[in-house]
């Protein structure tokens, strides 16, 4: 059975009629879910419609149909309806455009005028990169004709060669002469 059937028997059973039968008006959210309360203001209980029963709304923002935005923060409790996020974010962003133009210092700012003094300072650099630049080349002109230079020099000088000639053994003595001389090293002395 259904809630409002089940109140309605024990209604008939007890024999009391409520005086007071709350009505309750509708409003429908951007998806289609249709809500319930007695006067959509900030405290009173809201409701989602279904056939069954009526369930207390989520905690949450939803959006309606007419483009205002339901707040709920207590479930089943209405906070506030506003405009919509936008308007609300527009007002935001006017207010900080208002602060930031009050903030304005002109002479923080570039004018027109700065900018033609840094025209003027930027060619003045151009041509102090160029001339740097220039100055540069004979440089390195320089550099290759002292390396010729150099190479000339060293093309006169005689290589070192190898001269045969020279005695080996008077630079270093193989001999060994520290031993005693057996009878084989005399014969091998002799036959040499």
């Amino acid at each position: 059975m259904k809630a409002n059937e089940m109140l309605n028997k024990i209604k008939s059973i007890v024999g009391v009629e409520l005086a007071n039968d709350v009505k309750l008006s509708e409003l429908i959210l951007e998806n289609g879910t249709v809500l319930l309360a007695e006067a959509f203001e900030a405290g009173n209980s809201i409701f989602i419609k279904t056939e069954e029963e009526q369930i207390a709304l989520p905690v949450g923002e939803y959006t309606l149909a007419d483009g205002k935005v339901l707040i709920v923060e207590q479930e089943g409790v209405i906070k506030e309806i506003m405009t919509a996020k936008v308007e609300a974010a527009e007002e935001a962003i006017t207010e900080e455009v208002k602060e930031e133009l009050a903030e304005f210092d002109p002479e923080r700012y570039v004018t027109v005028e700065d900018w033609r003094g840094m025209e003027e300072r930027i060619a003045n650099l151009e041509d102090a990169i160029a001339d740097l630049k220039a100055d540069k080349e004979p440089k390195e002109e320089k550099v290759e004709e002292s390396a010729q230079l150099e190479k000339q020099e060293l093309s006169n000088i005689e290589p070192i060669k190898h001269n045969p000639e020279t005695k080996a053994d008077s630079i270093f003595n193989l001999k060994k002469t520290s031993y005693p001389k057996t009878l084989q090293n005399r014969v091998y002395e002799k036959l040499n």
